[in-house]
Parts: structure tokens; sequence; C-alpha cells
């Protein structure tokens, strides 16, 4: 089992053992209880608008700024439903009634927030967006302030000694309407969120409608349908803090880690090959062709290297001139690959001299291998609207042997190279 399958199970154990505890905490000392768990939701809260406005720079996503900024605003009435909540004597209101319309205040900013991502998910931000967001979100949160805690016009929520009232449990209906409406739009959209995003959307609605649903039938603050609700929203709040790490960190990340990569790929594959032919450059084919001769000096395997140039390639450039020059030398890079298998070296040495090592090939093979170039050089058909005439090579080659240095076997290749043109070019030396 690997780390990413171990580590749902036992996150999932360890939140669940968090929950029993907690709700044993409400048992002992419910103000202690509640003071914890809207501590962590706010905390949630805060950090998912943390990490989308340090990171809308890199994603340049309204949905994510969206739900950033209503986690940010809930955080910060549940903040003043705490320090206002029964027992709390912080300020001076007492009662359920205030606590109990921040809430309400609270889950509804965050519901409607929820619905109007469904239809932003992949929009861009823009600073008119930005200046929307802000400025919308900022005046919810003054007329919740002047309503409920300054001039106390906002519709009473509960009432000592009867409960709830009709408008709270309406208004948490109207809530779980929202969200279910939420769940329908995000799905429509499920394509643009990912499969794994749409699932921590979808469980953070869930835990937030069945919250909000137990927070319909509480008639005691202290009472257990309060206990369990308020441990529901904070799941609610982690799948959506989840969501958040894994589009604004781990992908923009590991799409980054894999952009650099590629990059670093190609860079090394410009510094390897040589730009005219596609094959391999002159330290590219050195370097690959020392690591083949130690491999095959180590466990005592056959190497080889065949090199050769184009006969009177000079007299192609003086009278075709050289983009026609250029041609032959990508005509022959394509003779070479059609001549020898993909996994064995094949380079170009220099102007018109190309170098190849055919992996743990003797000499039998090496000779086979070059006998094929010069046929195939003289069968294959030349390129369509070709300007050079039809042209052939002289080469050399040489085996390991002897206790063959890398550099000798370099050097007589070459001397065999030149004995071919001393005898007449067009032919096939072996030293």
């Amino acid at each position: 089992m690997n780390n990413k399958k171990l580590a749902i199970p036992v996150f999932s154990i360890i939140a669940f053992l968090a929950a029993i505890g907690l709700y044993f905490l409400s048992l002992y000392n419910f103000l202690l209880y509640h003071l914890i768990v809207e501590f962590l939701a706010m905390s949630i809260g805060i950090f998912v608008f943390v990490i989308a406005i340090n990171t809308i720079n890199i994603t340049s996503n309204v949905f994510i700024l969206l739900i950033g900024t209503t986690f940010f605003t809930s955080a910060i009435l549940d903040f003043l439903h705490t320090i206002t909540f029964k027992g709390m004597n912080i300020l001076p209101i007492g009662g359920t009634n205030i606590a109990s319309q921040l809430w309400i205040s609270a889950r509804f900013v965050q519901a409607v927030g929820l619905l109007a991502g469904a239809f932003i998910i992949n929009l861009i931000v823009t600073k008119r967006c930005k200046i929307f967001i802000a400025s919308g979100f900022s005046a919810y949160f003054i007329l919740s302030v002047l309503f409920i805690l300054i001039l106390r016009i906002f519709p009473t929520t509960f009432i000592e000694g009867q409960g709830l009232t009709s408008f709270k449990k309406i208004m948490e209906y109207i809530i779980i309407f929202i969200l279910l409406l939420s769940i329908i739009f995000y799905s429509l959209n499920r394509e643009k969120l990912g499969k794994k995003g749409y699932y921590y959307v979808i469980a953070s609605i869930a835990f937030f409608i069945i919250s909000e649903f137990l927070f319909t039938l509480y008639h005691d603050d202290y009472g257990i349908y309060n206990t369990i609700g308020h441990l529901l929203k904070i799941g609610s709040y982690i799948f959506f803090y989840m969501l958040l790490i894994r589009t604004n960190l781990i992908e923009p990340l590991t799409l980054l880690a894999g952009n650099l990569r590629s990059a670093n790929e190609k860079l090394q594959d410009i510094a390897s090959h040589d730009s005219l032919t596609g094959l391999l450059n002159h330290n590219g084919v050195f370097k690959e062709m020392h690591k083949q001769f130690e491999v095959a000096k180590r466990f005592k395997k056959d190497f080889s290297i065949i090199m050769f140039d184009i006969d009177d390639f000079k007299k192609i450039n003086d009278i075709k001139g050289h983009p026609v020059g250029n041609e032959a030398l990508k005509f022959i890079a394509k003779i070479i690959n059609q001549s020898v298998r993909s996994l064995d070296i094949k380079g170009r040495y220099g102007g018109d001299e190309f170098i190849i090592s055919p992996i743990e090939a003797g000499e039998e093979e090496a000779l086979r291998i070059a006998q094929k170039i010069q046929n195939n050089l003289e069968e294959k058909p030349l390129p369509a609207k070709c300007y050079f005439e039809r042209f052939t090579v002289s080469m050399g080659i040489s085996i390991k042997k002897n206790d063959r240095a890398f550099n000798e076997i370099i050097n007589i290749a070459d001397k065999a190279l030149l004995q071919s043109k001393t005898l007449g070019k067009n032919r096939i030396t072996l030293l």
C-alpha cells in the first residue's frame, strides 16, 4: 500500500477519534467545547482566505477568490457569534438570541457564496472582480453588525424558555435550499472542478446541509443537536480547505515542477543534439559512447565504433551551395536512423563526419551496419525537389580488443576512415 492510500484511513481514524474526544468534552464543559470548535472552524476559514489571497496570482481564478472571501467573512461573523454565546459573558449581551442571529448571518453568506461560486468556476479574476467581491462582502459584514449588534433590528431567532423562532427555522431551511441548489449546479459543472475537486465540494456542502438541519432541532444551547451540528461544521470547512490546498498549492506546484522538468529536458536535449540533423552532437555522442564503453568493459561485452563522412562533400557546398549541403546532411541522418536501432548511439562528429556505436556490436555486426548504410544510400529514393546528386561515404571501423582505451578506439576509427579515403573512397576499412 502506497503512502497516499494509507493516508486516507489514517486521517479518517484521527478525525473520528478527535470528534469523539470533542463530544465528551462537550459533556464535561460545553463552553470550552464550543470555544475550541469555533476556533478550529474560524482558523480553517481564515486559512482558506489566506491561501486564496496569496495564490491568486498563480490561479487567477475568481472562484477561489470568492470562496476564500466567503469563508473569511463567515469566520469573522463566527468570532462575534462565539464571544456573544450564552455563558461567555465577554460582552454585555445576555441570552442566546444575538449569538443565534450572528450564526444565521454567517451561514447565509456562506451558502450564497457557495452557490455563486458554482457559476464562476473557471472565470479569470480581474481588478473589477476584486473590488466587487471585497466591497460586497465588506458591506454585508457591516450591515450584519449594524442590524444585529447596534440597532438590534434583526428578526428574533431564539426566545429564552421557548426555543427557536419560526424565522430562525425558516432561515435554516432557506440556507439548506440554497445549498441543495449549489449541489445541482456544481454537479452540472463537475468537469470544471475535476474529479477530486468535485468530491471535495459535494462532501463539504453535504456536511453543511446536515449541520444546518440539526440547528433547526435544538431547544437547548448546550444540547446534543448543537454539539453534533458544530462538529459537522468543522467537517464542512475541512473539505473546502482540502480543495483549496489541492487547487492552489499542490496542483500549481506539481504543474510548475512538471514544467521545470520539461524545460530542463528540452535544454538538455538542445545541449546534446545537433540542431540540423537531430542526431547527438559532438559532446553528446562522445558522452554516451564513453558510458557504453565503460559498460562493455565492465561486463566484457563487445564495443565498436563506425566513423564515416561524405565523399567529396566540399564539392556539394562549393557547386550547389551550403543550403544544398545541409539538405544532404539531413538525408544521411535519415539514412542512419533507418539503418540502425533506436537504442544505438549515433551522432554528428562535426562537419560532414558522423559516428555510430551500435550497442554490444562486435566486428561482424559493425561491418553489417556499415554495409547497410552504404546500401541504403544507393537504394533509398532521394528527397522530393532534391538539388544534390546521390553521393557515397567512406567508413572506418574500430573495435574493443587488446585492452584498447576509449580514446584509442576513437583514434583508430579515425585512422581507418582516413585509410578508406586514401584507398579511393566509398569503402569500409576495419582496423
